[in-house]
Order: structure tokens, then sequence, then C-alpha cells
């Protein structure tokens, strides 16, 4: 970045009025952790999820609400990158046929984004378009049922979903149903196959993010509503997963709610974060790199409440924090050789931040 030569680009998605600015760009300092504001954006209704295109040059960010353009459904923006200044240029906003979209995807052709409807309970494949803008839907599949939860899981909950490593095939985590959806994906017409299998997680656990290895051997998904992750043995061959351990989220001893939100793999693969709202934490693992299991090695306070997401830069060298309910983006240093948390000492204030990544996450 010329104009900011010791600076990272993050951007920060926020639940905002459409009058408020809702995404900002942030400048990270590499080596101390402080955080600049640089510019933000206003017009969008709760762009409460935003991601980088991989080729560093767009972003798309969800309007987590129930009407769009007179369209019911929530919608999914996009903009261009200015990556010396952190500017963005509005490209234009496609309904995703649905309401509450709430987490975005890229498959690996960088041809279709994925939006989870949370509210509404399906997926939408939005096809990306050569300026970087999006085209009409080129396929919605809605989940069917509910779960055991009584308040939390009355319907179907779409909350994330990912390409499968190296195949052809969209992992859906559905918090409403407590399943993981695997749908073979058809990269030429986006279009999801429907004869999908079905991974079932414990009953109440609702599934909420998840992430695979590097190797493409395992999957780790972060479950909300008991705040535990599960470790799955992936079987990128014959796209199948086997549960090998469940392992809370939370300190032993802990007994007042709390639910379980992002999770993330360090770069180097040696170990894996959560974060908790209710017991405000990221919780860290050390990762076996021949059995992928995890070990619990602590929590580190998030300083702040509700920390709704956070993200690694690619060296490993920074962990961000999106702290919600008290406005607050907070930095901690990584020990990449023990996996510890160190407070920057750093903070910036944002209203209401629910979103976090880095530019390089698109490289």
């Amino acid at each position: 970045m010329s104009l900011y030569p010791t600076k990272s680009l993050l951007f920060v998605g926020s639940y905002a009025t459409n009058g408020e600015a809702g995404i900002h760009a942030v400048g990270v300092d590499e080596e101390s952790g402080e955080c600049v504001l640089l510019h933000s954006v206003a017009g969008d209704v709760n762009p409460s999820y935003v991601l980088v295109h991989p080729n560093g040059r767009y972003l798309y960010a969800t309007n987590e609400i129930d009407l769009s353009a007179d369209i019911p459904g929530g919608a999914v923006s996009a903009y261009a990158i200015d990556t010396d200044s952190g500017r963005l240029t509005r490209l234009g906003r496609r309904s995703t046929q649905s309401s509450g979209p709430c987490h975005l995807s890229i498959d690996h052709s960088a041809r279709y984004l994925f939006a989870s409807n949370y509210k509404g309970g399906g997926l939408t494949v939005l096809p990306i378009l050569a300026d970087g803008s999006l085209g009409q839907a080129t396929d919605y599949v809605q989940h069917m049922g509910k779960g055991t939860h009584p308040k939390r899981q009355d319907k179907a909950h779409a909350h994330s979903a990912l390409p499968a490593p190296r195949r052809d095939y969209v992992f859906v985590a559905d918090l409403g149903l407590d399943q993981v959806v695997i749908y073979p994906f058809d990269v030429g017409t986006g279009k999801l196959d429907r004869r999908a299998t079905v991974l079932k997680v414990a009953d109440g656990a609702g599934p909420r993010h998840f992430t695979f290895s590097a190797d493409a051997r395992f999957m780790y998904l972060i479950n909300e509503l008991d705040s535990t992750v599960h470790v799955w043995r992936y079987d990128a061959e014959r796209v199948t997963c086997e549960l090998i351990q469940t392992i809370s989220a939370l300190p032993e001893q802990f007994a007042e709610e709390s639910w379980s939100a992002e999770i993330r793999l360090h770069p180097n693969g040696r170990f894996l974060y959560g974060s908790n709202r209710g017991h405000d934490s990221i919780v860290t693992y050390r990762v076996d790199p021949q059995a992928g299991t995890l070990t619990l090695l602590g929590h580190t306070p998030c300083l702040g409440v509700w920390p709704r997401h956070f993200t690694l830069d690619n060296a490993g060298r920074l962990l961000i924090v999106a702290n919600q309910h008290t406005n607050s983006i907070v930095s901690f240093h990584v020990n990449p050789e023990t996996g510890a948390l160190t407070p920057t000492g750093h903070t910036l204030t944002i209203g209401k931040p629910t979103c976090v990544r880095f530019l390089e996450e698109g490289a």
C-alpha cells in the first residue's frame, strides 16, 4: 500500500441504519497493532458481514435486512477497492431472495458468491461478473425443519457456507436444524444439486461457523448454542466427514449464558481460536498436526463485550476482535510458538462492529 507503507488495510462491517456509516476502512500498523480509521461508507443497512474477493480488488457486504428495493429479502452490496487509499466505490446491490443474509463466501473458481440467509433459512448463489459486480441469483435452496432449542431453533437458520476443499461442493451450517448440509455444485451453471448429504450434530448445538485445515484433512465447527467445537475428519475424495472430537469453548467452571461465534485457524496450523459472547473471550487450542484433535490452552479476555467476529493477518502476528456491544476494535499480538494472545494496548471505537477482514485475506 503506497500511502500506508507500514500498515495493513482492514475492513469492518457493522450494524448500521441507512444514514449511518456502516463499512469502515482501517489502517492497522503491522508492528504495534495500532488501528486508525481511514474512511467510512454509508448507505447500506446492516452491512454486518464483509468479504474480500480473492483478487483483492472487490469487497462484498451483506445487507442483513428483510426487504431490499421493495423485493422481499436481504441483499449483498459490491464495492471496488482502491488499495492505495482504502476507499470504496459502490458497484451495485443484488437481492438474496431471502431475509437476513449473515455470511458470505466465494467458490474456488471465484465466479460465484454464496450468501447464507439466517432469518430466511436458505442459501443463495450470486454470480460475480467481470467488473466485480453481482448478477441475478443463479440458484436458491430453502432449508426446512426445526431443532430442539425452543427459542433459537423454531425453523431453519442457515448461518454459513464454505466451498469444500479441492471439490465442487458447498458445506452449509444450519444453526436451526443442527445440521451441516453438503451440496454438489455445478460451476458451469451456478446450480446446487438437491441430492445433498447431511452431517447431524448434537441436538441443540447450533452449528454456526467452520473452517478446514490447510491440508484438507480436518474440519473445525463451532456451535453457537452449546459453546462447543466439533472436530471432523474430512475425506476430500469421497466428500465425507467423521466426527472425532467435541470440546467445550468455555472454562469448565463457567455456568453463565454464553454464545460462541467465530472460529479461525492460525496460518501455521498449530493453533485454533474461537470467540465467546457472554464469557467475552477468545479461546485458544493447540492442534495435533497428525490427529487433528484439540487441546485447550486457555481463554483471553477480549477487552470488550460480545466478540461477534475476529480475524488474523496472513503472517499470524496480529489478531483483531470486533466487540459489538462495546463499539470497539481491539488488537492482540500472537505468539506463533505458543499461540498466546497479548493485548497491544490499542483500541479503535467503531459503532456496533460485527465483522473484520484484512485486505490480504482476499489475496
